[in-house]
């Protein structure tokens, strides 16, 4: 993904990837914190 993004596109694309791998619903949860320190 080109930046800059909202939450909503990351979000769009992790669940598309999620569907992608056949995985979508074997992940209970997600959690990413302080995610633009860790970009930066």
């Amino acid at each position: 993904m080109e930046p800059p993004h909202s939450e909503v596109e990351l979000a769009r694309k992790i669940f598309s990837c999620l569907k992608e791998w056949r995985i979508d619903r074997k992940i209970f949860s997600h959690t990413l914190a302080m995610l633009q320190q860790m970009i930066a």
